[in-house]
């Protein structure tokens, strides 16, 4: 399972939280300028441990255009495999938006969950802007 996709704003007044030394709060926009980095954060649940107590799981960020079908026209921004000790997990994530024409898009986090082979996926529309 996942949490709601948030996206975030880089602060430095309260009620900034820290996350991985950089001080953000929840963004309410869902504009995108091209010349920032997209701060996203959500959570993962119900990782499946092995006997040793090990999780394993692929976390994909992707764009897709607002009215594509699911898995189609989607273009990979970020791939990572990763591993713990924890059914759950926070993911925060800075990803580089340079590369992308401005317009609309559903940004989806999917995450697959490797020893049980499940998927759950969040997404959030945007608009990138220049």
């Amino acid at each position: 399972m996942l949490s709601d996709l948030q996206l975030l704003l880089p602060s430095s007044r309260e009620p900034a939280i820290e996350i991985e030394g950089v001080k953000v709060m929840q963004s309410p926009f869902h504009r995108v300028p091209l010349g920032n980095p997209l701060m996203t954060y959500i959570h993962v649940y119900n990782l499946t441990q092995d006997v040793w107590g090990k999780t394993l799981y692929t976390v994909r960020y992707l764009l897709a255009p607002p009215d594509a079908d699911p898995g189609e026209d989607e273009d990979l921004l970020l791939e990572e495999t990763l591993s713990g000790t924890s059914a759950f997990e926070a993911r925060f994530r800075m990803l580089d938006l340079r590369a992308v024409d401005e317009g609309s898009y559903r940004l989806i986090v999917r995450v697959t969950d490797t020893k049980r082979n499940r998927v759950a996926q969040a997404e959030r529309l945007i608009e990138v802007l220049e």
